[in-house]
């Protein structure tokens, strides 16, 4: 099992998660997507011309727009530190909304050939609040349905 962790081997993850509870997979295949996703997204904005600080200033756009606050604030809110990382504190659900958030952003970033920070930020800004705006849906939606008031179970209340 050394030698296969030594090499890098992905099978051995796989086999470790079989014997991992439900939620353990779900969080790591979240936080796995997550790491795929932010490399392209940053491929993506080094591929378009963006330097520093932009890269900050885009992932704030999405943290903030997607959660509601830039990262360090996140952070501080969590009680995390500096250089601690953010995403292995969220929910499944934050992993993903972040991760599709970059991957749109990604997305519309190559299809507008955006080059520098301000133009990237405002693609990923657009992204983010398409996101945050299912988001919005969603909990919308279970709000409707879990209403006391609406016993048939439609949306309609």
């Amino acid at each position: 099992m050394f030698l296969r962790y030594r090499a890098a081997d992905a099978s051995l993850a796989d086999d470790i998660l079989e014997r991992a509870s439900l939620e353990d997979n779900r969080h790591t295949v979240a936080r796995a997507l997550g790491r795929v996703t932010r490399g392209r997204f940053t491929d993506v904005l080094k591929g378009h011309g963006v330097q520093q600080p932009w890269y900050a200033i885009c992932t704030d756009a999405v943290y903030g727009t997607v959660l509601g606050k830039p990262a360090a604030a996140l952070k501080s809110a969590l009680g995390i530190p500096k250089s601690g990382s953010l995403r292995d504190a969220m929910t499944t659900t934050q992993l993903a909304a972040i991760a599709l958030a970059e991957s749109f952003s990604a997305d519309r970033i190559q299809a507008n050939d955006c080059q520098g920070g301000p133009q990237c930020k405002q693609e990923t800004a657009a992204a983010a609040r398409t996101v945050r705006a299912a988001m919005d849906a969603e909990a919308r939606a279970r709000r409707i349905i879990a209403s006391p008031a609406n016993d048939t179970g439609s949306a309609a209340a």
